[in-house]
């Protein structure tokens, strides 16, 4: 009689130490924002608060058919310097081939495994587990962890223990809460991920051009402004240039919008080649790009990096479809600080005032770029 409730007391206590790590795992994971964290954590919590053996997270490398130990406890597992001052637990035993093994059933099945002894299960008798406490495993259950839309589990749970009546019903149970808990703390972080990813996307259309990716017209007033500072401070001028490719709409209108965003697309790749690292490119639209080119030495330097990008854009153009075209650039220039205006949008004013120009006297004109020059005021009379 006395046996009996010595069992009893002996179920009873080991569900109350798991009971015990859920709580704390459910805290530990409201505050872990990293998989693995979590993993880790809980697999540390169920080893040094309960009789388990060995604790194991398993995931699946679907690509490559591989099954991965993303966080383990043992108990002969040393303790780390973070465990020995209290404040973290980070030991991982090596060999875990037994874990891997059942979890390899339970992503095939969706379903829990176990309990079993290893050393008399045909699943796991073969198994050369090198762990020296793998000797006195008596006892296996693996769990599914799945998120709240997915009938697949995305991890496997495995305990070990050293007790073969280890898992009683109620026990069972209870690890099924621990499983669905971790799912949810996952489900949680892919929720946060997908906010973030989303949030980035909506920032990057905000600031970018939905074809080429490069800076709009609001990123530019934004960079416009810090460049005229800069050029101010360091009394270095900065170069504002419009451009415009000529020849664009008859290929439009010949092989369709599809082909004109392909010179688009190839527009600004060979612009960007032509750039340095402190220069910045956006689209305003159409086919109208702005340049901002700091630390211009004078105007043969800035000549000579406009000569690299004409010579890159008229290089022929092959269409998706085969056929080869070719555009020419019109660019309007204005210098800053030697204009007189600190205001951005009147530097842009003034480029595309020279754009016009330049793009007026295409027949005639000796370079495809016209500078902005400030009219000398008449002083007669």
């Amino acid at each position: 009689m006395q046996s009996g409730r010595d069992d009893e007391v002996g179920v009873l206590r080991r569900l109350l130490q798991y009971q015990t790590v859920i709580l704390q795992s459910q805290r530990d994971l409201l505050h872990l924002d990293n998989p693995r964290e979590m993993y880790q954590k809980l697999v540390d919590n169920i080893v040094l608060q309960t009789e388990a053996l060995g604790a194991t997270i398993i995931v699946q490398d679907v690509q490559n058919d591989l099954f991965l130990i993303e966080a383990a406890r043992d108990v002969d597992a040393p303790p780390t310097d973070g465990e020995k001052n209290g404040d973290g637990l980070r030991s991982s035993p090596v060999g875990a081939i037994c874990p891997t093994v059942v979890a390899r059933n339970v992503f095939q099945t969706g379903q829990r495994e176990g309990p079993m002894d290893p050393g008399r299960s045909d699943l796991t008798r073969e198994v050369e587990d090198i762990r020296p406490m793998y000797g006195q495993v008596r006892s296996v259950m693996a769990f599914p962890v799945k998120l709240e839309k997915s009938g697949k589990p995305v991890a496997v749970l495995v305990i070990e223990s050293g007790e073969l009546q280890h898992f009683s019903p109620e026990l069972i149970n209870t690890l099924e809460e621990l499983a669905i808990a971790l799912g949810l703390a996952l489900n949680r972080h892919q929720e946060r991920q997908e906010l973030e990813k989303i949030k980035n996307e909506v920032e990057i259309l905000a600031f970018h051009d939905a074809l080429t990716h490069l800076p709009n017209r609001r990123l530019l007033e934004d960079s416009l402004e810090g460049a005229i500072e800069r050029a101010e401070r360091y009394q270095i001028p900065l170069a504002v240039c419009m451009l415009d490719l000529d020849g664009f709409k008859p290929i439009n209108d010949a092989h369709g919008h599809e082909a004109g965003d392909q010179v688009l697309l190839e527009t600004t790749s060979r612009l960007k080649d032509c750039l340095r690292q402190s220069d910045f490119l956006a689209r305003l639209g159409g086919d109208e790009f702005v340049l901002l080119l700091e630390g211009i030495r004078d105007e043969d330097a800035l000549a000579a990096i406009l000569e690299k990008i004409g010579i890159a854009i008229r290089q022929p153009i092959r269409l998706a479809n085969g056929a080869s075209v070719m555009v020419q650039l019109s660019a309007g220039v204005c210098l800053f600080p030697r204009e007189w205006s600190k205001n951005p949008d009147m530097l842009l004013r003034l480029a595309d005032q020279a754009l016009y120009e330049s793009k007026s006297n295409k027949t005639v004109r000796q370079r495809f770029w016209t500078m902005f020059r400030q009219p000398v005021p008449d002083r007669k009379g």
